[in-house]
């Protein structure tokens, strides 16, 4: 029997291998290329959108206005543009009512009552195109009541005298971060009986 010859790839199968070859690991060049690309721009581009919002009250101040109610400013910027955010401020009043004649006095101190109670407002404002907001939220005061008998007598008024606010708390209920810069407690008072 005959000996055959062993079969060489002939040059144009080698040179279609090389070719595929060729592309194959250009392919995957690319790929690696593009990718790299990718995570380079994520790495780069991602923490910048985070930084870019970044949350913060520039300044916030509180007061007691004429009516006796707690009144908070404040400027809060980084929010991004157009962002619905939730504001709310809260304390623990303490108002003091007390009876007073037209002609200003307070016929008796049993007629004087203290009433304490949680106060809060809430309310919801847009960031618009600067991503900043400056905004104010009013809360109490506690009511007096009445001034109808037995509270009072006949032509007198049950009257704020003074109010206290403790533990005020201005929150972004959005970002879930606080005004550190209020006041607190405040104090007003608006009348004192001249016989007491």
């Amino acid at each position: 029997m005959a000996r055959q010859s062993p079969r060489f790839p002939s040059r144009k199968a080698i040179a279609q291998d090389d070719l595929e070859w060729r592309i194959s690991m250009s392919s995957f060049t690319a790929i690696r290329w593009f990718g790299g690309i990718s995570l380079a721009a994520a790495l780069l581009f991602g923490p910048g959108i985070a930084w870019a919002q970044n949350p913060h009250f520039v300044s916030a101040d509180d007061s007691i206005n004429s009516d006796g109610a707690l009144v908070a400013s404040w400027k809060e910027a980084g929010l991004g543009n157009n962002q619905l955010i939730t504001y709310e401020l809260s304390a623990d009043a303490s108002a003091t009512c007390n009876c007073v004649t037209k002609s200003g006095q307070c016929p008796s101190a049993a007629n004087k009552q203290v009433i304490t109670e949680p106060v809060s407002a809430m309310g919801t404002f847009s960031s618009g195109k600067n991503g900043q907001i400056s905004q104010s939220l009013t809360a109490g005061p506690p009511t007096c009541g009445a001034s109808s008998p037995p509270t009072c007598g006949g032509g007198q008024t049950f009257k704020l005298v003074s109010v206290t606010y403790a533990n005020i708390e201005l929150e972004d209920q959005t970002n879930q971060i606080f005004a550190t810069t209020l006041q607190s407690p405040l104090s007003r008072t608006f009348f004192t009986c001249p016989n007491q």
